[in-house]
């Protein structure tokens, strides 16, 4: 009832108008944070507490979190202190490196920052570059950079070429940030033409496809991407996902079709899954060449 007499007051509604409004709204807030974090933001069982205020007043609500977060258990302690001041540490160091993404691994412990990278990043990261960091980031007292393994395993250590083609720019962001974290070299696109003129001019692993976008669709995207290179595997992503939309989309060479909102563990698995059919396929066609 509250939120409902705030929006009234705030945007001059009626209640049905209110009622319509926040539903949207809350509507919104959970494709968001489904499809950036991969979480329901309603899901009860994220929180420390829940406290239904239409039974009790605003001011009550506020007198019980107070006196819950002065229990002992929800007390800072040094162990939670430490895990954040490591994982600020890590932040800063990782900040330092952006110009090395996207292979570059931070971790943090006590002052101890291990840096992991693919080899050509760990070469520029020796002598000055590295003294640049333990002088410029406070806190490094000891750096450590250590070269990333070669495995032929796709779950590890994956560094394809992959376009992200998406009329959102939230959602390339997001995207970008995570991939590039498992050691893609990722580059985004909102407008399809503009992606269409660089998929003339590289070569990419994977394409992550939105489907629904201005005068070309990602339908379009695909078959122009499938025409060009049989080694791209494209993944279509969509919020207006229908049985029918992804029949046509596998029909048509797509490698998968997700739905948005997602998660972000669900595109790692697609892009793995990817990465093991296109292994396959070089070695078919290596066979193939050989015979």
């Amino acid at each position: 009832e509250e939120r409902i007499r705030i929006m009234m007051e705030r945007n001059g509604a009626s209640r049905k108008e209110a009622i319509r409004m926040i539903h949207k709204l809350d509507k919104q807030r959970k494709k968001w944070s489904q499809q950036l974090y991969g979480i329901d933001t309603s899901d009860p069982s994220l929180y420390d507490m829940v406290i239904h205020i239409d039974t009790i007043t605003v001011n009550d609500a506020v007198d019980i979190i107070c006196k819950k977060v002065g229990l002992k258990r929800f007390q800072t302690t040094s162990g939670t202190r430490q895990k954040m001041e490591d994982l600020s540490l890590a932040a800063d160091v990782k900040a330092q490196l952006i110009d090395f993404k996207p292979a570059i691994h931070v971790r943090a412990q006590n002052g101890s920052v291990k840096v992991t990278a693919n080899e050509s990043a760990t070469r520029k990261l020796k002598g000055e570059e590295r003294r640049k960091i333990a002088d410029s980031v406070p806190g490094v007292k000891q750096l450590q950079i250590d070269t990333l393994p070669v495995k032929s395993n796709p779950d590890d250590y994956l560094c394809l070429e992959v376009l992200i083609v998406d009329d959102e720019a939230i959602v390339c962001e997001r995207l970008k940030a995570f991939l590039e974290s498992d050691g893609h070299r990722i580059e985004t696109q909102t407008d399809p033409m503009e992606a269409l003129r660089r998929l003339e001019a590289k070569a990419f692993d994977i394409v992550i496809c939105d489907i629904r976008m201005g005068a070309i669709d990602g339908i379009q995207v695909m078959e122009k991407v499938i025409q060009k290179s049989g080694h791209t595997k494209v993944i279509m992503i969509t919020g207006y996902a229908t049985l029918e939309l992804a029949r046509e989309a596998l029909t048509k060479g797509a490698f998968d079709f997700i739905a948005k909102p997602f998660k972000m563990k669900e595109i790692r698995k697609t892009i793995r899954r990817a990465a093991e059919s296109m292994e396959q396929g070089d070695a078919a066609a290596a066979g193939a060449a050989g015979g």
